[in-house]
């Protein structure tokens, strides 16, 4: 099933996800650090690059901030992320 979705609805979303974020840190202490540093540092370091790339140390991050969002699975941990 499809939804349609306003443009007024995205932008409703959008103006509350930092306040879901800080409802996450209350819980999963470092989520608004990562956050912010994916959504802001990450794309500038990204630019910044020639060619534009993604490095290892970005990943392993990167990896850290989707686990910290979403289901813990500590035994992700210990695959090489560190």
């Amino acid at each position: 099933m499809l939804l349609k979705c306003t443009a007024q609805a995205w932008l409703s979303h959008l103006a509350a996800y930092q306040t879901a974020i800080q409802c996450v840190e209350q819980r999963k202490e470092g989520v608004e650090n990562l956050d912010d540093w994916k959504q802001t540092l990450l794309p500038k370091l990204i630019k910044a690059r020639s060619p534009p790339l993604l490095l290892h140390e970005d990943l392993a991050q990167l990896m850290k901030w989707k686990l910290k969002r979403g289901k813990f699975r500590p035994r992700l941990f210990n695959r090489g992320l560190s």
